[in-house]
């Protein structure tokens, strides 16, 4: 079942609606049960009266895997589609046969598709332990059945409009390779010529070419992804515009709740990890703690920090989207992102998640208000040696 380490295998047929028609095995994943094997199999037996449903003239859209099933097809009338190999001593496909492998490739993602559908359901998206191998036909089964009884067709379903794009797609996989035939007809040394890089003067040149400003730019190549909580599990503040690459420190420094802090129109305290910058209101670990007060700030910390890991937690286990790669354009994988944020709060306003927790913060003595006006590094001092120095 699983990518990974696929010791067994189940074989699933789909309509070009998405549709499930028949799920069968599971199959052993090894040499003898090559996907033409299992479909030979189920011919040759009319596993689950297969025969009876197919008509003579059906078309099977396949992939390479199933090569070796051409001639058992073909014998009882069905025609079988499936991408092109490549002609021996060529380096690559003629525009026919690219233009042919694009439309196998885009008529038979309904099968992808559909098998997402299936890994909706957190059981069969990850590995199954072997006790259930008898078993996982049956839940197969069962969630195809309730994909087509409650799932909506991956199709358009209106015939008319899908006729249309498929007599599209087959005008378009016809189409001629014009680019090739100009630089043919161009000259007998334009498809060979080298080519060389010059300035050009834009003016009037690319008038039609967007135009986009800073913040525009920004949107669009940047995405965001820190959220803040409070002791509740609540969600004070999310940024979820940034790739993975850019280190959480920027992204605290350029988020808007930095400038409100640093501004000072919050006033109280933020818990980080050690990728954040140490600063009055933002309390992060000591990367070397050389005494016992700093080793049990940091122990301190780190349990109060636990509630922004039990809140990925929470929002994960109740959103499962966020639990994998989410299948969508980094703008819109954002826009997911906040909004199970704000749906987040709202279980929590509801109660339908945890319940609220008070935290008492101890008062302490006049150098507070000293600390608060100095750096990062004295409102550390002033916690470890006002609330640790003296805890046994």
């Amino acid at each position: 079942m699983h990518k990974h380490r696929p010791f067994v295998k189940p074989m699933m047929v789909v309509t070009t609606s998405g549709y499930v028609v028949s799920v069968l095995g599971p199959y052993l994943a090894d040499s003898k049960n090559n996907n033409a094997g299992i479909l030979n199999h189920m011919i040759r037996n009319n596993t689950e009266e297969m025969r009876d449903w197919l008509q003579d003239g059906d078309t099977f859209i396949v992939d390479r895997g199933f090569r070796d099933s051409s001639e058992m097809l073909g014998d009882i009338g069905i025609n079988m589609e499936m991408p092109c190999f490549m002609q021996r001593g060529t380096s690559q496909h003629t525009t026919q046969e690219a233009s042919h492998l694009r439309l196998i490739t885009k008529v038979r993602w309904v099968v992808e598709s559909a098998n997402a559908r299936l890994k909706r359901w957190k059981y069969l998206n990850h590995v199954i332990p072997n006790t259930q191998i008898p078993f996982i036909g049956d839940y197969i089964r069962i969630v195809g059945a309730l994909c087509n009884r409650f799932t909506s067709a991956l199709s358009s379903g209106n015939e008319e409009e899908d006729q249309a794009t498929a007599l599209k797609m087959l005008h378009l996989s016809k189409r001629k390779n014009e680019l090739q035939e100009f630089v043919e007809s161009n000259g007998s040394g334009l498809s060979n010529r080298t080519y060389s890089e010059q300035k050009i003067d834009a003016a009037g040149f690319a008038q039609d070419f967007p135009k986009l400003s800073d913040s525009e730019i920004h949107q669009l190549t940047l995405g965001v992804n820190q959220p803040v909580c409070d002791a509740t599990f609540r969600i004070t503040s999310i940024c979820a515009k940034w790739p993975g690459s850019v280190h959480d420190s920027r992204i605290w420094r350029e988020s808007a709740l930095c400038q409100k802090f640093e501004n000072g129109e919050y006033n109280g305290f933020l818990l980080g990890d050690s990728g954040y910058p140490c600063k009055r209101y933002l309390m992060t670990p000591f990367l070397n703690p050389s005494t016992v007060p700093k080793q049990k700030f940091n122990a301190a910390l780190c349990k109060t920090r636990v509630i922004v890991e039990q809140t990925f937690g929470i929002l994960k286990r109740r959103f499962s989207c966020l639990q994998g790669v989410l299948r969508t354009t980094p703008r819109q994988a954002t826009k997911y992102i906040v909004a199970c944020a704000i749906l987040h709060n709202t279980g929590i306003d509801q109660g339908d998640i945890v319940e609220s927790t008070q935290v008492q913060f101890y008062g302490g003595n006049n150098n507070y208000n000293n600390a608060l006006t100095g750096d990062g590094f004295n409102m550390h001092n002033y916690i470890v040696d006002t609330y640790f120095t003296c805890v046994k």
